[in-house]
């Protein structure tokens, strides 16, 4: 290679890595709100699931009540039937 061939190919890289670093600044700003985006969906996720837990502690409550009430009438239809007998 000669010297006008060198100061191409220096010119040439030169440009690559200017290139480069407007691609590298594009992918970090990016990165940055992906990041942003992100901790924000954690942070609904934490409160959603947070709703859920209480909706399902208040549906367990009710099945309980609900389980116990059907054993109360269950057993005085019982007794009922076994009087009647």
């Amino acid at each position: 290679m000669n010297r006008a061939e060198v100061d191409i190919y220096r010119t040439n890289v030169d440009k690559r890595l200017e290139d480069l670093s407007v691609i590298n600044a594009e992918q970090n700003s990016e990165l940055k709100h992906i990041r942003e985006s992100v901790s924000e969906i954690k942070d609904l996720l934490k409160v959603q699931n947070g709703r859920i837990g209480r909706l399902e502690q208040s549906n367990a409550r009710r099945d309980g009540v609900m389980t116990m009430v059907t054993v109360v009438f269950g057993t005085m239809i019982g007794w009922l039937f076994k009087m009647k007998g």
